[in-house]
């Protein structure tokens, strides 16, 4: 069957409109624009998703989650706190580096 709008969808070739199943409607969903960044490896500016994408392959890196992370963001080693400089700030939760 092939269907075609004639003020809804109807079967083109006997004209039966087209079954549709009670519940929801099915809808395209459309995600909002990304917010343009510079690319941390290259400093090129990223304005779309395939430009990510391809940053993301081209230089073998992950899209940052603090999920991915085994200690979700946190620092654990002191040594390597002071090794580097970072300044922390106390939270309820665990030692997070401050913005």
């Amino acid at each position: 069957m092939r269907y075609v709008w004639r003020g809804g969808w109807v079967d083109k070739d006997t004209g039966e409109r087209m079954a549709v199943k009670a519940g929801p409607l099915m809808v395209p969903m459309i995600r909002p624009t990304m917010p343009e960044y510079n690319s941390p490896v290259t400093g090129k500016p990223i304005t779309t998703r395939y430009e990510r994408s391809e940053d993301l392959k081209r230089h073998d890196c992950v899209p940052y989650e603090n999920s991915l992370s085994p200690t979700g963001g946190r620092f654990k080693n002191d040594r390597f706190i002071k090794k580097h400089g970072i300044k922390l700030t106390e939270k309820t939760d665990g030692r997070v580096a401050q913005k």
